[in-house]
């Protein structure tokens, strides 16, 4: 289980990593100034890529867009749903671990504003039921949770 999570994260970081530094095609204006071969020339490199890194890492499937400047600028789907079906938009897909990089970045920035503590505990606010008869749940920081270091299964 580790190890898929870690090659999903592993695409999503490499293609954001892929895309550092490009020229924005993304004008001021409105979307629709946006040229389709504008986006096919300054992404088309990932056409090929992303391909490759499934295979490395053992990766079924996978959808990608980037967005710049609030805009879609490019999509790709690339893999398999399932034996022998090909991925495609209409795909779905499981989210699973996807909301723990998330969320730890929204609480990250408000630890930074001030606004949260990583190390105040949780228990105040939050208890999760599967562990609140147990007296360790109340020692459990922020900070525990986004290492995994809580000493809780699951």
């Amino acid at each position: 289980m580790k190890k898929a999570r870690f090659k999903t994260l592993l695409l999503i970081f490499l293609t954001g990593c892929l895309t550092k530094g490009k020229k924005n095609v993304v004008g001021e204006n409105s979307p629709s100034h946006i040229t389709k071969n504008a986006i096919e020339s300054k992404y088309r490199y990932l056409d090929a890529v992303i391909p490759q890194l499934l295979n490395r890492y053992e990766v079924p499937g996978i959808a990608i867009s980037i967005i710049e400047d609030g805009v879609i600028a490019w999509s790709g789907v690339f893999g398999m749903q399932s034996p022998k079906v090909k991925a495609n938009e209409k795909t779905l897909y499981l989210c699973a671990s996807i909301t723990k990089p998330l969320t730890t970045e929204a609480f990250l920035r408000l630890a930074d504003r001030g606004k949260v503590s990583l190390d105040e505990p949780m228990y105040p606010h939050y208890i999760d039921p599967d562990i609140k008869n147990d007296p360790r749940a109340k020692l459990l920081t922020p900070r525990h949770v986004f290492t995994h270091t809580t000493g809780f299964k699951n």
